[in-house]
């Protein structure tokens, strides 16, 4: 457990540095609202966080023992980084100069 939190504080901590440091700029807010509420938003809601995180942390969560339910698990993460994918590109830009500054 307490690896666990201090894990879960780390990707916290580096998911709010990363958007301190992007969301410093004004040229993000029209992509950032294209992908949060705009045409992009289906894919990054659904696909991304829908079936990438929020399904296989709620696998996880209810099967622990269940090896079904952790493939399940990992084939939705991999959905998951497929729709990012998806939405990286339809941005017009690919995911590799997207993070890269």
């Amino acid at each position: 457990p307490r690896v666990r939190r201090q894990r879960q504080m780390c990707i916290e901590t580096g998911l709010a540095l990363y958007l301190v440091i992007v969301g410093g700029t004004d040229a993000v807010e029209p992509t950032a609202s294209r992908v949060l509420t705009g045409d992009l938003a289906t894919w990054f809601w659904g696909l991304t966080v829908g079936a990438g995180v929020v399904l296989p942390w709620g696998l996880t969560l209810l099967a622990r023992q269940s090896r079904v339910a952790l493939t399940a698990a990992l084939f939705a993460a991999l959905v998951g980084c497929a729709g990012w994918q998806i939405v990286v590109l339809r941005l017009g830009s690919a995911a590799w100069s997207f993070f890269a500054r």
